[in-house]
């Protein structure tokens, strides 16, 4: 991109590898983070403000479609590999997805600085036990973290986006990005491809 004349800035999430901060999982703090991002390039890099866009794979993907929701500054959005909706992902037909959850609460710690908030979101949706209480307020938790929440936000001023999934994509499965494209009402593209996770 870089080498086609466009100014790219790449960070890493909060928490993961080198960044300050605590894993959240695309909480609202990275949100905040994006709108942070876009600040830093207006006041310090020649950036053209009417046409900026985020991009991400898997976790960022994720992060690109809320900080389009979020931050009226970014026009559009590149997600492969991201999710619709975290509730969907966590409880797919209200089933704990227990192979996805033990390799991504199993790698953050190895990679980054999880919240304890976070560690005992996982042990919960690996515990048989947890009470549906229990289940409710982790729905509540992802639905926040969820692009298809605030869908009307990107459509309320029809910000083009372009997804890309894998159909074999045990991690973040299609589904939710295909209901999450139903619903959006501006210019849009969807790819659907073979393959795993990104």
């Amino acid at each position: 991109l870089a080498k086609d004349g466009y100014i790219v800035l790449e960070y890493a999430s909060r928490g993961w590898w080198q960044s300050e901060g605590m894993i959240g999982v695309a909480s609202p703090d990275d949100t905040n983070d994006v709108s942070s991002v876009v600040d830093w390039l207006s006041g310090n890099v020649p950036t053209d403000m009417n046409n900026i866009a985020i991009s991400g794979i898997s976790y960022g993907a994720g992060i690109s479609l809320l900080g389009l929701e979020k931050e009226p500054r970014i026009k559009t959005a590149a997600a492969l590999s991201g999710w619709g909706s975290l509730v969907e992902e966590l409880y797919f037909q209200d089933t704990p997805d227990k192979a996805s959850t033990t390799l991504l609460v199993g790698v953050a710690p190895i990679t980054g600085k999880p919240t304890e908030e976070l560690k005992q979101i996982g042990k919960d949706l690996l515990n048989p036990d947890t009470t549906q209480p229990r289940v409710e307020e982790i729905k509540q938790w992802a639905s926040i973290r969820s692009p298809l929440t605030d869908v009307a936000a990107i459509n309320a001023r029809r910000a083009p986006v372009f997804l890309s999934k894998n159909y074999q994509d045990d991690m973040f499965t299609p589904n939710s990005s295909m209901k999450l494209f139903s619903q959006l009402q501006g210019p849009k593209k969807l790819l659907l491809n073979k393959g795993w996770h990104a």
